[in-house]
């Protein structure tokens, strides 16, 4: 079969979640909670320093990690220009100069 063809042309709907990924989050899901008295006693055995790796490592499973975002823009200021600006026209809207 040639590269980038299949049989099933259509392929699997958008949004259908890969179910071994799901069977494997759920067997993680069940060990963690089963066990989560040892974690709790190896916690309190660490180093700050460890505790704190530990934590970090255990994060990016609960909060998304934030894309990084550009600004592409066609003037000739910067974005410290932008920000100065939005800065100076918040200071006139709050003094109640300028309302919109």
């Amino acid at each position: 079969m040639p590269k980038g063809q299949t049989n099933n042309p259509k392929g699997r709907p958008k949004g259908t979640p890969n179910r071994i990924t799901g069977q494997l989050r759920d067997a993680i899901t069940e060990f963690i909670e089963g066990n989560f008295n040892e974690v709790v006693l190896y916690w309190r055995k660490l180093e700050p320093k460890d505790k704190l790796n530990f934590y970090r490592d255990l994060l990016q499973y609960v909060v998304p990690k934030l894309a990084s975002t550009e600004i592409k823009t066609n003037e000739k200021f910067s974005l410290a220009d932008y920000v100065r600006e939005l800065a100076e026209k918040e200071k006139v809207d709050r003094k109640g100069l300028n309302t919109k």
